[in-house]
């Protein structure tokens, strides 16, 4: 397992990012042919509607894992959506890389279960970790 070590300079922009991320929040209109509903155990890109693939994201490196994150407007809210990879195609990041940086985040230390979360395949056999959460208040 790789090590990741978080900065002040790379807390300084995740904060930016996340800014940038709800002032250009991804509207229901542009996303809500793309979802799908699944109770698989990861989400395929077969599983998606011909045509249509997930919205562009911010992205930033921590470590050997690739950041994306946005704020969409979802039927049950606004919601923050974060989505972390790693270059091996092969693996997922491990759990703890994904609590350390969902922490960075903002999101609450029981993710795993105030969250939703599954593993999503964004490109031919490349496989991320997703992170949703309804933004409250």
């Amino acid at each position: 397992m790789a090590v990741i070590v978080i900065t002040s300079e790379d807390r300084a922009k995740i904060k930016q990012m996340m800014a940038d991320a709800k002032r250009d929040y991804i509207p229901w209109e542009k996303i809500k042919d793309v979802g799908v509903l699944s109770n698989k155990p990861v989400l395929k890109l077969e599983d998606r509607k011909p045509g249509t693939r997930p919205a562009v994201d911010q992205q930033i490196i921590l470590g050997n894992c690739r950041v994306a994150f946005s704020y969409e407007e979802q039927p049950a809210g606004m919601c923050k959506h974060l989505s972390i990879s790693i270059g091996d195609a092969r693996r997922l990041p491990h759990p703890v890389a994904v609590e350390m940086v969902a922490t960075e985040f903002g999101y609450p230390t029981d993710y795993l279960q105030t969250c939703m979360v599954w593993v999503e395949e964004f490109e031919p056999k490349r496989y991320a970790i997703n992170v949703v959460e309804v933004e409250h208040g």
